[in-house]
């Protein structure tokens, strides 16, 4: 993930398309990324047969060309070594090809361009941060003071966690040791 703390970007010559949802959504975002960045060629990693309707792509990754967890590995590996300047990744809240997603946003050198279920898309980058704060919300159920409570939830958990271990651990102590003097003195 290059870029990520500046608005700067790459010189967009080559775009490699990581179709991990709805083929229509895939087709409307291509749509608008050759009018959005005319010239460049486009790469495809896809777990569909086929090929998007109207476009042509310089290299299709198949990740179902690859049985095992080892050539796996070796692809995205290969993809990564190919050092696309963009990587566009769709995010319409199917769970298609997540871990390829995950371990490519973790792997790829690239400015990483984010698509919607419109098919609209925003670069995942520090200016954007309103924009991915009210996307991920939309993605979890949760906007405004849901987000909120959710987020303080999460940072609460493992004290309250470790609280009620030790409360428990506490009353356990307590007992067994009444229970203990109980039977010492008859």
């Amino acid at each position: 993930m290059r870029f990520f703390f500046t608005g700067r970007g790459p010189a967009v010559d080559r775009i490699l398309l990581v179709e991990s949802g709805s083929r229509y959504v895939m087709e409307r975002a291509i749509a608008g990324m050759q009018r959005g960045f005319p010239g460049a060629s486009l790469e495809l990693c896809t777990c569909f047969p086929g090929l998007p309707a109207a476009t042509t792509f310089e290299r299709v990754w198949r990740v179902t060309d690859a049985p095992s967890l080892g050539e796996k590995w070796r692809m995205a590996r290969a993809i990564a070594a190919t050092r696309p300047p963009v990587a566009a990744m769709l995010f319409s809240g199917e769970p298609i090809l997540f871990n390829w997603k995950a371990a490519l946003l973790l792997l790829l050198p690239s400015k990483i361009l984010l698509i919607n279920e419109n098919g609209d898309f925003f670069w995942l980058d520090r200016p954007n941060l309103p924009t991915l704060r009210q996307f991920v919300g939309a993605r979890l159920g949760m906007n405004g003071e849901g987000m909120l409570r959710g987020v303080c939830r999460v940072v609460a958990f493992p004290f309250v966690l470790i609280f009620l271990i030790l409360a428990a651990c506490v009353t356990y102590t307590m007992r067994w040791s009444r229970l203990l003097w109980w039977k010492l003195m008859g």
